[in-house]
């Protein structure tokens, strides 16, 4: 072994009789060599390695003089016999290495450890180039003869473990354009060499993508589902396994793979597989070096999203074909529940789903987050924990925000700070599946008879005082399903359904999404099932008020089934029911024909409005209302008359406004009555109506010439 003058000096004191056995190796074959006169002598000899400088550097090691090859033979024995070798024994037994395979590893690693095995490597190869070990090398010094090294050429198949688990890597000569086989240098991989040599960072390949879990394994889960991770934990016995574990950002995913890592005494490696993807690898390489780090730093490995891979059939088959590498457990983090398939591997599969927090728990969780800050309004803590179904993770982000906003402006917290982050912390998934509405309009902007206008109210009292209801009265615990609002909108087209259901998010302060149903439904047997299910799984951590327009396309009697069309159309309205029920939010469904309301669906309505075609009182109210207040208006403007003539809905009356305010601005002129009975006269084309006399009277040679 070196002395303690040694100018290299590695951390893993095992590693230097492994060294010293090499330095023995070394020295036979420097003696076969100068045996057998393959070492040059010629005039060119100063491009080669003197002998004495090969003998000094043996002698560094007590191994010079003048013994037989044979001698070295049982020294090196007698070396491997008294070797502690407990780096490499930790590598034959995680990789299943022989100790061929251990040797082709040292003889690969040495010029990492110490630079005189360059000069060494030089001298026994005959080139003063080849500083590194070839193939043709590392068999001669394993091996005694050429009978021998034929029949251990398997040692470095593609198939065995060094190179499948890409723990050793075949190098070619950059100045030979076809070499051969043996004529590859070994070259340790990278990360198994930074683990021989004591040190612990993640492989530089995996970094832009896995870190290691490093808070307090701690999460905020029901007592029931901790127990069943606990037993879990247990059974497994960190053993290969397969954990998935679904839920949305927040749910403490992370936290409860931490735990069980910690009851086996191991790491957690969390890998985001969107960025792994992005990476340009293959999956097949990072998934194989991802399994050779969980091994080197005795950890279980967490992927999320793996929606990522569930969702690409190639990608799939990939990572299952990888499992049966798999040294360790490999948490699955999704949002839905991950279900084997046909190929799924012969693993021990769990599967758990974290929910979201209940109200008293959400109300806990931000008091404890917001940590005594103050809050202006009594209520405010509890309203928002009862209107946003947020995880703990999303409250404590939202809690912070609100924490540091009010603390710059050096006032309260107030309950508008406590919405506006709860609302920019809940899932936007649904953007890929319908049209988020920008809420603009208030009460005063509709125009309904009175008994709808209080029946709109009554909606959006549901909503703000549901904490009181639900949570100090005891309703939460009577409802076995959701506790959601369904609400159906009924009434011609532009009759003010939209607006209505636009006024609702606004003043409660919810994001709106708009799911036009008639895109939804599909002639394709279970694909409408599938899209409805999309659109509630994302939902349920939206917080967000669902609008389901065009309602007609699936929400009318279900029929007599007559054919198997009939059978599935009616499963299709029976998954609907269901999912309506499950739904914790509000669903607004808007449909021009109530009449063909199912009651089954009457049934699950908690509010069914009738919104009326506007009559002359609510048309001239609707015509007054439609321009902004900086909009200029002529004199001669008459909105009497207007509503008085035209049978128009809201929105065809504000179709009409619009219309004229162009016109006007274009003339640079104020709305003027010509341009609005020109812009009435255009929509009623619109609706496949000509303009009559009747209706237009002094106005109708006006808009003949006009048009």
């Amino acid at each position: 072994m070196p002395d303690n003058n040694s100018a290299f000096r590695t951390p893993h004191a095992a590693l230097f009789p492994a060294l010293a056995r090499l330095d023995v190796m070394l020295h036979r074959q420097v003696l076969r060599l100068r045996a057998s006169h393959q070492l040059v002598e010629n005039e060119y000899r100063g491009l080669y390695i003197p002998d004495e400088q090969v003998d000094a550097l043996l002698r560094q090691h007590n191994l010079a003089g003048t013994p037989t090859t044979a001698v070295l033979t049982t020294q090196i024995d007698q070396l491997r016999a008294n070797e502690d070798g407990q780096l490499f024994a930790q590598l034959r037994r995680w990789f299943g290495l022989n100790d061929d395979e251990i040797d082709l590893l040292l003889i690969a690693l040495a010029p990492e450890v110490d630079l005189r095995y360059e000069t060494l490597y030089a001298y026994v190869q005959n080139d003063v180039a080849k500083k590194r070990p070839t193939v043709d090398l590392a068999f001669k010094l394993l091996y005694p003869d050429p009978q021998s090294r034929l029949e251990n050429a398997a040692v470095l198949s593609p198939d065995g473990p060094l190179l499948r688990h890409h723990l050793l890597r075949l190098r070619p000569d950059a100045q030979d354009s076809a070499p051969s086989r043996l004529a590859h240098y070994l070259q340790v991989d990278e990360r198994i060499t930074a683990f021989l040599l004591g040190r612990s960072e993640i492989d530089e390949r995996l970094r832009p993508f896995t870190t290691r879990y490093t808070q307090s394994p701690t999460a905020n889960l029901p007592a029931t589902l901790r127990a069943q991770l606990d037993r879990t934990a247990v059974y497994l016995n960190g053993a290969p396994g397969l954990i998935c574990l679904a839920g949305t950002y927040g749910a403490g995913k992370q936290a409860a793979a931490a735990m069980m890592c910690a009851a086996w005494g191991q790491q957690l490696l969390v890998v985001d597989v969107r960025l792994a993807l992005a990476n340009g690898s293959p999956l097949s390489l990072i998934l194989t070096l991802l399994q050779q780090e969980a091994r080197l730093q005795n950890a279980a490995l967490y992927l999320s999203p793996f929606a990522l891979i569930r969702e690409d059939a190639r990608l799939q088959d990939a990572f299952w074909a990888s499992l049966n590498e798999t040294p360790c457990a490999i948490f699955l983090g999704d949002t839905v529940p991950v279900y084997p398939t046909g190929a799924w591997p012969a693993r021990p599969f769990f599967l758990f789903e974290l929910p979201l927090p209940d109200t008293t728990e959400r109300e806990r969780l931000w008091r404890a987050a917001l940590n005594g800050s103050g809050v202006d309004g009594e209520t405010a803590v509890t309203e928002v924990a009862h209107k946003f179904r947020l995880s703990p993770g999303q409250i404590s982000d939202a809690a912070r925000q609100t924490i540091t906003l009010a603390a710059a402006a050096q006032r309260p917290i107030t309950p508008a700070d406590l919405h506006t982050a709860a609302r920019a912390r809940s899932n936007q998934a649904l953007r890929d599946l319908a049209q988020k509405l920008e809420p603009k309009y208030h009460w005063d902007d509709i125009v309904l008879p009175r008994h709808v206008l209080r029946q709109l109210h009554d909606v959006y009292h549901a909503v703000k005082f549901r904490h009181i209801v639900y949570g100090q009265w005891g309703f939460e615990d009577k409802l076995a399903l959701g506790k959601g609002l369904n609400v159906l909108f009924s009434g011609p087209s532009g009759a003010g359904k939209t607006m209505a259901a636009d006024i609702l998010a606004h003043e409660l302060a919810l994001d709106i999404y708009k799911i036009d149903l008639s895109t939804v439904v599909s002639k394709y047997i279970g694909e409408t099932e599938k899209n409805l299910d999309r659109i509630f799984s994302a939902a349920q951590a939206s917080n967000a008020i669902l609008f389901f327009d065009e309602a007609d396309a699936l929400f009318g009697k279900r029929s007599e089934v007559k054919d198997a069309r009939d059978r599935y159309a009616n499963i299709e309205v029976a998954y609907l029911l269901q999912k309506m029920e499950e739904y914790d939010g509000i669903t607004i469904l808007a449909t021009n024909l109530s009449g063909n309301m199912d009651d089954a669906f009457a049934r699950r309505l908690h509010h069914a409005i009738e919104f009326p075609f506007p009559d002359k009182e609510m048309r001239e109210e609707i015509w007054r209302r439609v321009f902004p207040a900086a909009t200029p208006l002529a004199e001669d403007v008459d909105f009497l008359f207007l509503a008085r003539q035209f049978e128009l809905s809201g929105g065809n009356i504000r179709n009409v406004a619009l219309a004229a305010a162009f016109m006007a601005a274009e003339k640079e002129t104020a709305v003027t009555m010509p341009l609005l009975v020109l812009g009435v006269a255009r929509e009623l084309q619109k609706m496949n109506r000509l303009p009559a006399k009747t209706d237009f009277r002094e106005y109708f040679a006006l808009v003949r010439e006009m048009s």
